[in-house]
């Protein structure tokens, strides 16, 4: 049984330790110093154990750690990176100063993204993810957490079930939290961790979570497909797919933002060891490997060339690197795999792709049955090399994995982009409480049903969209994206395309698809014989523009409204009125669901605010602070308070 005073005890002195603005300020020394118990890394290993321990394994799991093995020579691996005093993540940069800025700025995202409550933000580009979740684990709000103290993904996923693997972690910790009814926190975070069979050596103290990863244990394949329905960022994963690559092979200062990463990833292309192509229909194997091109003189005579492929180029660039002793990888993006014809593209090339075929560089530890062929126009003896790497990305929509070419499937991984929902968890529907996540899941449960999975929409198409997402926000991704590719899928049946959009079940005013009411006779008069008209449709221009359209998408039923501030508002002390106004926006909205009585939803700052009386107090005590209201010492000051719940209450006793 957790030992609650105990463990609130720990969690308040670590905080006091490192408070946040100590953590702005730290340095490297106050980050890991063996000499130093009262470290950042230390007190979030040691100290704060009991609140789900990280200990285990290397400490690369923080990113950079003091050595205690200064007085042996080091040289740098894949892995691990040397200074005298310091080892690190090559990828977080070339030295110590570089590594350490990446880890701190890596801690304060994550602390900031939890002050913001935003679980989607906490990243884990410098760290571990178990210290990630640790450090987004002490520094939320304890009035009202997020994360439970377990950071080990597989006992998250064992409490929900194994269809759960598919969910991002934030999710993961958004679903148990949902179900944890009241329960205290540190229960409740045991409750979760016992409900798998501890392994040997694996307690609730001493978790490991994440293990080291190792070349041997988790090879980068040397070909591999992202595939999935369209919008689900295949194409923008394919620069964490190369980067990885090069992170892999050595390569420090991979980047450890979004941004960074795309930088480092230009550069790499400038530099010609990523490439990047797009496979269509008339694409060929001269395109491709080598082919025989036409050109004319001054004088206007013709004469014909073999030209290298883009394929053969990359090849060649790679075995010349590696005869100076450069083993750098070469990366070959493949946007639309699958609408090529493989076979025609590849040639006997698909033989020599094959990881066990591929030509071994100097000094490899590898032992592959090396082919080469010679080409057919060149003459030229080829092989491929085993630092070319090739990704590529492929649309379910157009063309499922049982239909790709036999020979090529056998020869690449591939791993599934779907659609994430989750990640639009942020973004609530203005005026409502549901969020984006609600309204893709609807659309694509339908979908998987009325066609098959592949044809599911992707997340991307409503990612930037903010954190209050207004009706003429998605009557531009609906016209522009939704719409025209359910047209496609659904081949103008659109009928099944009512049935999507839960037409058939709203009020006229609220369907985007609409009946036209034309008489024949009108139009062609008596005399003329006409065969079976089918049905023609038409949108509805004026059901983009509301907000209900969408919703209803979810819940047929739902209606909301917008109550004007002149009838209902929040009437302070004249003191406090002002201030209020002009730090804060807030709505109340009435929501009728069917024939249930009408109840209310206040938004504060487009925060959907909880109609509990102890959440609502919560809520409201850091808009109360930062007016200079304080609610601690003086039974006055609660006027501020008990004036917006009173205003709460009377609209709970109109309804």
């Amino acid at each position: 049984m957790a030992d609650i005073v105990h463990l609130d005890g720990i969690w308040t002195k670590f905080l006091e330790l490192w408070p946040v603005e100590k953590v702005r300020a730290m340095t490297l020394e106050q980050y890991h110093s063996l000499n130093d118990p009262a470290c950042f890394q230390r007190c979030l290993e040691s100290m704060a154990g009991m609140l789900g321990s990280i200990r285990g394994k290397s400490a690369i799991k923080f990113g950079i750690y003091e050595r205690n093995d200064k007085d042996v020579p080091k040289e740098d691996t894949s892995h691990y990176a040397y200074s005298d005093t310091y080892a690190w993540r090559p990828s977080l940069g070339g030295s110590p100063e570089e590594a350490f800025a990446a880890v701190k700025e890596n801690i304060l995202s994550i602390i900031e993204a939890m002050q913001n409550r935003d679980l989607d933000a906490v990243s884990h580009d410098a760290l571990w993810p178990m210290i990630a979740w640790k450090i987004a684990f002490l520094y939320q709000d304890r009035n009202d957490p997020q994360v439970l103290s377990v950071y080990k993904r597989a006992k998250l996923i064992a409490a929900l079930g194994d269809d759960a693997v598919r969910l991002s972690t934030a999710e993961l910790y958004r679903r148990l939290m949902a179900r944890r009814n009241g329960k205290n926190l540190h229960e409740y975070s045991e409750e979760i961790w016992n409900m798998t069979s501890p392994k040997a050596g694996d307690s609730r103290e001493e978790t490991t979570g994440m293990p080291q990863p190792t070349a041997s244990e988790h090879p980068i394949p040397l070909n591999q497909i992202l595939y999935g329905p369209p919008g689900t960022g295949k194409t923008y994963a394919t620069v964490e797919k190369a980067l990885e690559i090069f992170a892999a092979a050595g390569m420090r200062d991979v980047g450890a933002t979004r941004e960074k990463k795309r930088q480092r990833f230009d550069e790499l292309v400038a530099d010609g060891h990523i490439r990047f192509v797009t496979f269509h229909q008339s694409f060929s194997y001269e395109d491709f490997v080598e082919g025989i091109r036409a050109s004319t003189d001054d004088e206007g005579r013709i004469s014909y060339q073999v030209e290298d492929g883009i394929f053969k180029e990359l090849c060649r660039e790679a075995h010349e690197a590696a005869k100076t002793g450069k083993t750098t990888p070469y990366v070959l993006i493949i946007d639309e795999i699958n609408r090529g014809n493989i076979s025609r593209i590849f040639g006997e090339l698909i033989t020599l792709v094959e990881a066990s075929h591929r030509a071994c560089l100097p000094n490899s530890p590898h032992t592959r049955d090396s082919i080469s062929v010679r080409l057919p126009y060149s003459r030229d003896l080829f092989s491929v090399p085993e630092n070319v790497y090739i990704i590529g990305t492929m649309n379910t929509a157009d063309r499922s994995l049982t239909g790709l070419d036999a020979a090529l499937r056998r020869r690449f991984s591939f791993m599934e982009m779907p659609p994430r929902p989750e990640l639009l968890e942020g973004s609530r529907l203005q005026g409502t409480e549901f969020s984006l996540a609600d309204l893709l899941d609807r659309i694509n449960r339908r979908i998987t049903v009325l066609l098959d999975k592949e044809h599911r929409l992707g997340h991307a198409w409503f990612m930037g969209l903010g954190t209050v997402v207004t009706a003429e926000a998605l009557a531009i991704v609906f016209r522009n994206h939704i719409l025209p590719l359910l047209e496609e899928y659904f081949f103008e049946d659109w009928e099944k395309i009512r049935w999507v959009l839960n037409d058939h079940r709203k009020e006229l005013e609220n369907r985007l698809l609409r009946q036209d009411e034309g008489d024949p006779l009108e139009l062609f008069g008596e005399n003329v014989q006409l065969p079976d008209i089918g049905q023609v449709w038409h949108w509805n221009e004026d059901a983009f523009e509301n907000m209900d359209t969408y919703v209803q998408i979810i819940n047929v039923g739902y209606k909301s409204e917008k109550i004007d501030e002149e009838d209902n508002f929040f009437k302070f002390d004249s003191e406090h009125e002002k201030s209020f106004k002009k730090e804060y926006s807030y709505d109340i909205y009435r929501i009728r669901e069917y024939t249930d009585p009408p109840r209310y939803i206040l938004i504060i700052n487009g925060r959907v605010i909880p109609p509990e009386e102890r959440k609502l107090k919560h809520e409201l005590r850091p808009i109360a602070k930062k007016l200079g209201i304080d609610l601690a010492h003086n039974a006055r000051t609660y006027d501020f308070v008990t004036t917006i719940l009173k205003t709460w209450q009377s609209l709970k006793e109109q309804a």
